[in-house]
């Protein structure tokens, strides 16, 4: 049985200027109905649209190959409810993308350049993602570096057993929603050794809106961050906002962080429901963030209009199944050089406070001439500069060896909270 196909012995050739849509796909399929197998690009381009990676197969491009994203909006066909049942926004399938496949890869020295240039003046839910592999599992993503993604990078969805090693990600600072990593919904996900530099989140863990049916069906759980440098974005590693379905058992250590807008960051607002529990984050460096933990309840963005009250409101509400929870928080050996806007910034609910924080051995050098910058998004959009850890509606708090330095006031401000102790 053949196990290797070099495109190009199937007239499938690069730098003719062509649309290789379809020539790609049938021999995907082909080598599929054989067995599986590597699909190998030799260097050149090769423009195509979405290209579906079926079960056994793995996409090799070698160094100098470089994938490019087709300008014709058809040649990526639309994900709707129609097609995968619960599925909540009707979007286009990802350049490279799986639906139900298992034992797939992307692997290789080669470029992926999505020319999200073609897709950036549209909206949010019209563009489509350089890599989005769903319902599926052992899935590998290795040494390949992405460039110029229409919208969120890499984006795993309702998978598992998950590698992703070694990658570069760069996207323009100004590019909308071009977030690195988002594993939605994923159990059992590894990354490590990643180069991220992108106009939104570099890691975002997701687990769905509240009418993302499909996609909070499962947790995001059983998760590790490691040995990863993210050099520029919104934030370094983020859990939601989405996370409906909720996220729990994540690791993050020996990374740095590098001119992220935000450091490790948790958002989340009422009527999303879902848990964070059981975070550990260590070993971490951060330069020049607005501000290095962030823990927000009160996350704004893509609220309803007829929910701005509830989710703003800054009075105590029912309980519900919509009401997020975190606990179970970790945080050590972290140090943090020019925080400019605040030194950390915690805010839980007033009927739900967070509950277990626990933080070790963390430095926080606040910036003493920055510009104002909101230290978390919230519906109060406030700006600070050069101030402390803020704090309120947090239970079961300990901060050891936590030291902050040329803080403009108070180094803690904590407000409604108890049991908070400090070493």
């Amino acid at each position: 049985m053949k196990s290797f196909y070099d495109i190009t012995q199937y007239g499938i050739l690069p730098d003719q200027g062509e649309n290789l849509t379809v020539p790609i796909n049938q021999l995907i399929k082909r080598i599929c109905q054989e067995g599986g197998g590597t699909i190998y690009f030799p260097a050149g381009e090769y423009i195509t649209g979405s290209v579906r990676l079926l079960s056994n197969t793995t996409l090799w491009l070698s160094e100098g190959a470089v994938l490019l994203g087709s300008d014709n909006y058809d040649d990526y066909p639309m994900i709707t409810a129609s097609t995968i049942p619960g599925w909540g926004m009707d979007t286009h399938a990802g350049l490279i993308w799986s639906y139900k496949a298992s034992n797939i890869a992307v692997r290789g020295r080669g470029t992926i350049d999505g020319r999200g240039y073609h897709w950036w003046h549209k909206k949010f839910d019209e563009r489509p993602r350089s890599i989005e592999f769903i319902g599926s599992c052992h899935i590998l993503i290795e040494n390949i570096k992405i460039i110029n993604s229409p919208m969120w990078t890499i984006h795993p969805v309702h998978s598992e057993i998950i590698t992703i090693h070694n990658i570069t990600i760069e996207n323009p600072v100004d590019s909308p929603n071009t977030d690195g990593i988002n594993p939605e919904s994923c159990r059992n996900v590894h990354i490590s050794n990643c180069y991220i530099d992108v106009g939104d989140d570099c890691i975002a863990i997701k687990s769905g809106r509240e009418f993302d049916h499909y996609m909070k069906e499962w947790a995001s759980e059983n998760i590790t961050i490691a040995n990863c440098t993210m050099a520029g974005g919104h934030g370094g590693i983020v859990i939601g906002s989405e996370m409906s379905g909720g996220v729990r058992n994540v690791t993050v250590s020996n990374c740095v962080f590098q001119n992220t807008d935000r450091g490790f960051r948790v958002k989340t607002r009422r009527l999303r429901g879902g848990t964070v529990e059981n975070i550990r984050v260590s070993n971490v460096i951060m330069e020049n963030v607005f501000c290095p933990l962030i823990l927000n309840c009160y996350y704004p963005c893509a609220t309803l209009p007829g929910d701005e009250a509830i989710c703003s409101s800054r009075e105590k509400q029912p309980v519900t199944e919509t009401t997020p929870k975190f606990k179970n928080l970790f945080f050590s050996d972290i140090v943090v050089s020019n925080a400019s806007a605040a030194a950390g910034f915690v805010c839980g609910l007033p009927e739900m406070p967070i509950e277990g924080l626990y933080i070790s051995n963390m430095a926080i050098t606040v910036s003493s001439d920055s510009e104002p910058q909101e230290p978390a998004m919230t519906y109060e959009h406030k700006k600070m500069s050069g101030e402390g850890f803020l704090m309120e509606y947090a239970n079961d708090v300990v901060l050891n060896n936590v030291t902050i330095k040329n803080c403009k006031k108070d180094d803690f401000s904590i407000y409604n909270c108890s049991n908070i102790i400090k070493q």
